[in-house]
């Protein structure tokens, strides 16, 4: 009988318990060396998920990247439902959370976004299958990510960083997303995508 790949359940439950701690006490950002800072889809359709602080945070981090003369980008979800066939596999499938009208895909109001910042319409919860969007980060060695929202397009797009060989830091107060499963979703970016950080 072969051995199981998988760990004890005792130090998967530690690993567990030891990311909880971590995004509860996550320590402030320090920014890297070479990074590219990415805010998913703060879209005026998904303004009431952000809080006051959280847009505040994006703000913040996105002036912080433009003084550094760093690498900024902000997605903007600009799907909308299809009015013949679906043009995809994600058209295909139709759910809800996929569309916005098309007067909420632009940028919300609250959020500051320099002028040296790329503004990339996405239509995948992974920003790395826009071919834009590649091309803008692919000199980083750590992206940086905050926005909208954390159970899909901020983890999606961690994910695929990793595949890239690109680490993943994920800033705390500057995510948002559907209550527990938002909050979930950080103990899983810490568990194995990246590191959580608050902003400083």
């Amino acid at each position: 009988m072969h051995p199981s790949y998988l760990p004890s359940r005792w130090s998967r439950v530690r690993e567990f318990l030891q990311a909880v701690y971590a995004v509860l006490f996550a320590p402030p950002i320090r920014w890297p060396e070479s990074y590219a800072l990415v805010v998913c889809d703060p879209i005026v359709a998904y303004d009431s998920l952000m809080s006051r602080t959280c847009r505040c945070n994006i703000s913040k981090l996105l002036r912080i990247a433009s003084s550094h003369g760093a690498t900024s980008v902000v997605t903007m979800w600009v799907r909308q439902r299809p009015t013949t066939a679906p043009g995809d596999a994600i058209d295909a499938k139709g759910y809800w959370s996929f569309y916005v009208p098309p007067n909420q895909s632009t940028v919300a109001p609250d959020v500051d976004v320099p002028n040296d910042t790329s503004v990339i319409p996405v239509t995948s919860p992974n920003a790395y299958t826009n071919p834009t969007f590649c091309d803008t980060v692919q000199d980083a060695d750590t992206i940086v990510l905050a926005g909208v929202w954390t159970e899909s397009c901020v983890l999606a797009t961690a994910r695929a960083a990793l595949d890239r060989n690109q680490h993943v830091i994920v800033v705390r107060d500057a995510v948002s997303g559907h209550g527990l499963t938002a909050w979930f979703t950080l103990v899983v970016l810490q568990m194995a995508y990246g590191s959580v950080v608050r902003v400083s």
